[in-house]
């Protein structure tokens, strides 16, 4: 049986997705299966994925449209059978020993979660050039902590094409939430979760993925009125073809150099609810003292902001998705229904269960 189950969750952007698998498929360590779990996708993500031809990928397409990451990748999480998971967005780039540095970390045995580093681009003029392109922004912040997850700067914790972890955690923690029953992030209330459950971690400080988000920057900028899900630009592309031929330690010496050119304004980093009209109210109510009243009774404060500031659960990932297919978020309780589909249908393939080593 393999290692680790790698999960793409993915919807209707086959050209972005390729990119990302094409880092996968570049991994310095190869005992790994990939499922992709497509959201409800169109026959364009099958086309792609048909197209590769190797036995260690797999695609699982949902009948029911989620609409959100993290049912996608619940369910995924919920069929994998290997020590470890791993996680990847469809528009996100490995460098090559992500998974050597990830899985090395793991099997000292003083951990169960790799949450790793990256380096987050955008847009800018470099070098003197007249014309902006992707670039090294910023990356990860040094010494993180569990604690910090509460104030609400959940760039810190991103992308989930950091994370690494052992495959028991969705018994200890659980899986992601749907963002319908949440005022943070799902991802930000996993590794809050995740903090209470004092999951051994280690918060990684060199880099090994690419958060991308040059593409999204551009797609901002757009006065074409498309929608995010229907633009064109791919910047995995730039990035596969950028770091050719380079192992993991020159990339990383690479993007050192590249930040250290880049004039920088504004920060990736900076609190969720930093353009909220009352932002004093967050301030005023997350602080160190309610911090640990969260981790240790489980009340969260954030809750209470929102409430007071008019924002109901799943506001974020409604605004985002009306913006990047025009849908309106569903309301849902849980993945479970949806993640247990998918184990099953997964089950029933016999070149799946043959990689997962049963007779």
């Amino acid at each position: 049986m393999p290692a680790v189950t790698i999960v793409i969750s993915t919807y209707n952007r086959p050209e972005l997705l390729r990119h990302t698998i094409q880092s996968v498929m570049a991994q310095t360590f190869e005992d790994w299966i990939l499922l992709v779990v497509g959201d409800c996708c169109s026959q364009e993500t099958a086309d792609m994925m048909a197209e590769i031809d190797d036995e260690r990928v797999f695609y699982h397409n949902l009948s029911d449209r989620c609409g959100e990451q993290s049912g996608p990748n619940s369910a995924g999480w919920t069929a994998a059978e290997t020590d470890y998971v791993a996680f990847a967005n469809h528009d996100d780039i490995w460098l090559p020993h992500h998974l050597e540095v990830a899985r090395g970390v793991l099997e000292k045995g003083d951990v169960d979660f790799y949450c790793g580093a990256s380096v987050l681009t955008s847009l800018a003029l470099i070098d003197g050039a007249e014309e902006e392109r992707p670039v090294c922004w910023e990356v990860t912040p040094s010494g993180r902590t569990y604690e910090q997850a509460f104030f609400n700067r959940p760039a810190v914790f991103e992308p989930i094409s950091s994370w690494v972890m052992r495959r028991t955690l969705l018994d200890r923690v659980g899986a992601f939430w749907p963002a319908a029953q949440l005022h943070r992030t799902p991802l930000e209330h996993w590794i809050m979760r995740a903090g209470r459950a004092d999951v051994p971690t280690y918060f990684a400080e060199q880099v090994t993925s690419i958060y991308c988000n040059a593409e999204k920057k551009k797609w901002h900028r757009s006065e074409k009125g498309e929608k995010l899900y229907g633009f064109s630009d791919t910047e995995g592309a730039f990035w596969l073809d950028r770091f050719r031929g380079m192992d993991g330690p020159a990339i990383e010496a690479l993007i050192a150099e590249e930040i250290s050119r880049v004039q920088r304004r504004g920060t990736f980093f900076r609190h969720g609810y930093a353009q909220a009209d009352k932002k004093w109210l967050f301030e005023a109510l997350l602080t160190p003292e309610t911090a640990r009243i969260f981790y240790e009774c489980g009340w969260d404060a954030y809750d209470k902001a929102c409430e007071l500031s008019g924002w109901g659960k799943g506001w974020g990932m409604a605004h985002m998705l009306k913006r990047r297919t025009g849908e309106d978020l569903r309301v849902r309780v849980s993945w479970r229904e949806v993640s247990l589909a998918c184990r099953k249908a997964l089950a029933a393939d016999p070149r799946w269960r043959r990689m997962n080593g049963h007779a």
